[in-house]
């Protein structure tokens, strides 16, 4: 229950200190897990993601004096101990110029956002010129096993990425 409270006491800090960060948490293991027995500890995986380093570092300081409160107010120990991170990756601007060019000629819907995940293009940006395109998802669910979208969204998404890529060379409108 303490390691509940701790997950609902990062979700309201995100949405009263910044609203356009994004939390995930991607794994609750209690110990030791079995049918019957009162778990003696839980372990959870925690991650903000926003733009700013210096939002960032807030949110992570006022989570962990939340979860030291919660942890005294229950009784437990709590650490957070990071075991994965990347610095953040600022795509190529010329490339989401073309996307977005692209979107606008084929009357697709657009927006530009912000990713954290460590996609493929992240590593790619290390080496060359990357950037990424979205196509929403049903419910916008994403990256999980009920994800799907729809045949029209994916030809919509196929015709951008085509027209970006090969309208420089002059093969396509614009």
């Amino acid at each position: 229950l303490a390691a509940a409270d701790m997950i609902g006491a990062g979700e309201r800090i995100l949405s009263a200190r910044a609203p356009d960060a994004r939390m995930t948490v991607c794994r609750f293991m209690a110990d030791p897990g079995a049918d019957g027995v009162v778990p003696g500890g839980a372990r959870f995986s925690f991650e903000y993601r926003h733009p700013d380093d210096a939002t960032l570092r807030a949110l992570l300081d006022e989570a962990d004096a939340a979860f030291a409160d919660i942890a005294l107010r229950r009784r437990v120990q709590v650490k957070r101990e990071p075991y994965w991170s990347f610095p953040r990756v600022v795509f190529d601007a010329a490339l989401a110029d073309r996307l977005e060019d692209a979107a606008k000629r084929h009357g697709a819907s657009y927006k530009k956002m912000l990713s954290g995940a460590g996609h493929d293009a992240y590593h790619a940006a290390s080496r060359m010129p990357a950037v990424m395109l979205f196509i929403p998802c049903h419910g916008g669910i994403s990256h999980h096993p009920t994800d799907s979208i729809s045949r029209e969204w994916a030809e919509i998404g196929l015709r951008v990425l085509a027209d970006a890529v090969i309208q420089p060379a002059g093969l396509a409108p614009g």
